[in-house]
């Protein structure tokens, strides 16, 4: 799944609006985190964090995205 979005951040289509590669990474400034891991993130930009976690900025916006929000019940259940 990762790899699936990725590949469509890098080639967007006229499908859905990339406003992070418009402007890049320098521009999208995370103005609040929730979980207390991220909280030192908050108010940095997109690309000042993923420097400081040693990976490009896709990597690092899905990753704050996937650690920020909560476990669902589908998430718990066994893959079929």
């Amino acid at each position: 799944m990762r790899a699936r979005i990725k590949a469509q951040i890098l080639k967007p289509t006229s499908n859905w609006e990339n406003l992070a590669a418009l402007g890049g990474p320098e521009t999208v400034l995370i103005a609040r985190l929730n979980k207390p891991g991220n909280q030192q993130y908050s108010g940095k930009r997109l690309a000042e964090i993923a420097k400081a976690m040693g990976q490009d900025w896709i990597d690092t916006a899905m990753d704050l995205i996937a650690s920020e929000r909560e476990p669902r019940r589908d998430d718990l259940l066994p893959d079929e």
